[in-house]
């Protein structure tokens, strides 16, 4: 099974570890799994509440209901289904489901900690705890338990991990690049890829091969953190399910054979591409 939690679990991947199937890496991410299992069964809880007790205190309208459940299907299908996740891109519709799902969550942890009250005259520390769950919760979703524990976090808070950020070098570079090239196809990574298409165009960009065929009649663009983390990230295909690789490359961070070279990016012809990628 596939999972819409894939990010969170192995942030390499795009579509990653299962959610009930399979161990999470880490200590840290399979706490974060069931976090996010147990904020989708209070949703479940807050919706039954909702349904089916009509408290007088939960009042919403029937076409917000009836839209809810289809959300909440969302959040169940993507946990309980096998390829459900990938196959409709359920990581972005899970993140938008819980925007609108959020207020059966607070119902649920309600309807669920006032039964934990010894007393029918005690305060009732319920929104208490759910106060507390929400921001432990916001902790590991933000990445900031992950970066004191120190694992992979988000690019919002390691500035080493590769994700589609461009420097100045790089834009040059693509400027450059889109002035000076003939009619041949140019390619790079996924990450520069995205860059590149805004400039030469999808249909012109393809996917860069650390293996260069002597016949290969291509340029390719090589950015700033291929150049200083010595390696490139490609799309590989698991069943239906795309994941990211990064693969080392020893000779990225010399600029011999380069045609352009700013410091940021680099592009190379194919023949001098083909002695890179054998160093």
């Amino acid at each position: 099974m596939r999972s819409i939690f894939s990010d969170l679990l192995n942030p390499n991947a795009a579509q990653g570890l299962a959610i009930i199937v399979n161990e999470a890496a880490t200590p840290l991410r399979e706490v974060t799994k069931y976090l996010h299992m147990l904020t989708i069964f209070l949703i479940v809880v807050g919706f039954a509440v909702t349904v089916l007790t009509h408290q007088k205190w939960v009042r919403f309208d029937t076409r917000y209901l009836l839209l809810s459940c289809g959300a909440l299907g969302i959040c169940i299908g993507g946990v309980a289904l096998p390829y459900f996740a990938s196959a409709l891109n359920t990581s972005r519709l899970y993140q938008i489901s819980l925007i609108l799902l959020a207020p059966f969550g607070i119902i649920g942890g309600i309807a669920l900690t006032s039964r934990l009250r010894r007393r029918p005259d005690s305060r009732d520390p319920s929104l208490h705890i759910i106060a507390i769950f929400l921001g432990i919760f916001l902790l590991f979703n933000c990445g900031w338990a992950f970066e004191v524990g120190h694992e992979e976090s988000n690019f919002a808070l390691n500035n080493s991990l590769d994700y589609p950020v461009f420097s100045k070098q790089e834009i040059y570079g693509s400027l450059w690049l889109t002035d000076s090239k003939d009619g041949r196809p140019v390619a790079a990574d996924a990450y520069r890829q995205l860059l590149l298409s805004g400039f030469v165009g999808r249909p012109a960009c393809r996917d860069i091969q650390t293996v260069v065929s002597g016949n290969a009649d291509y340029y390719a663009f090589i950015g700033q953190h291929n150049i200083l983390q010595k390696r490139i990230v490609v799309t590989r295909m698991t069943g239906v399910v795309p994941s990211r690789e990064f693969i080392e490359v020893a000779g990225l961070h010399e600029g011999k054979n380069a045609i352009y070279n700013n410091g940021g990016s680099r592009i190379y012809y194919p023949n001098s591409l083909q002695v890179l990628f054998q160093q």
